[in-house]
């Protein structure tokens, strides 16, 4: 079999059997995106790098129990926001985002001297802050949809609820960060 260009599900399979380089395969094919996921609810490399391998260990543990063909990655996407989900819960705290990844520019026009670089730096913090007072549900919604990227019918599947619910949770979450964002800026 040409791993390269093997499903994900055959290279499972294969897995499964015993072939540990069809799941280095999968591990190389997939651990760009679990790491990013992993790094938008705990913030800390090191942490992510740890949740990364427990991931792939309870995915290559359950291998021989996979059996939805085609839904891989909506798969592991469960296992990955699940082991997120009881990490959290461990350290008793919400999850904080890494909003590095936003664009460092200035608006259009502006300046881009200490003070923008502190204005950004600020807003960054205001967003972890709104993020890190939704409700667990909403927060994870949001972190799933705008920090990694995940799709509304896999964020559904990893939080087994329909995706109206998922939509609602994004809609709700989005204007609770509206409003705690306005009244901030309102106050000050």
């Amino acid at each position: 079999m040409n791993r390269h260009f093997a499903s994900d599900d055959d290279l499972l399979y294969t897995a499964a059997c015993g072939d540990e380089a069809a799941f280095g395969t999968l591990m190389r094919r997939h651990r760009p995106w679990v790491r990013a996921v992993m790094a938008a609810f705990t913030r800390d490399g090191d942490q992510a790098e740890d949740l990364v391998q427990e991931a792939f260990c309870r995915l290559y543990r359950s291998a021989g129990s996979y059996a939805g063909r085609g839904v891989f990655v909506a798969y592991l996407k469960r296992i990955a926001v699940n082991i997120a989900r009881d990490w959290l819960r461990a350290q008793k705290r919400a999850a904080l985002l890494p909003l590095e990844e936003m664009p460092e520019r200035p608006a259009e026009g502006g300046d881009f001297g200490p003070s923008a670089i502190l204005e950004n730096d600020l807003l960054r913090e205001e967003m972890r802050a709104a993020v890190q007072s939704l409700p667990e549900e909403q927060r994870l919604a949001v972190i799933m949809r705008y920090y990694g990227e995940i799709p509304l019918a896999d964020i559904a599947w990893a939080m087994r609820c329909p995706v109206g619910t998922v939509k609602s949770r994004l809609s709700h979450g989005l204007r609770r960060i509206r409003a705690y964002l306005t009244a901030r800026w309102e106050s000050e």
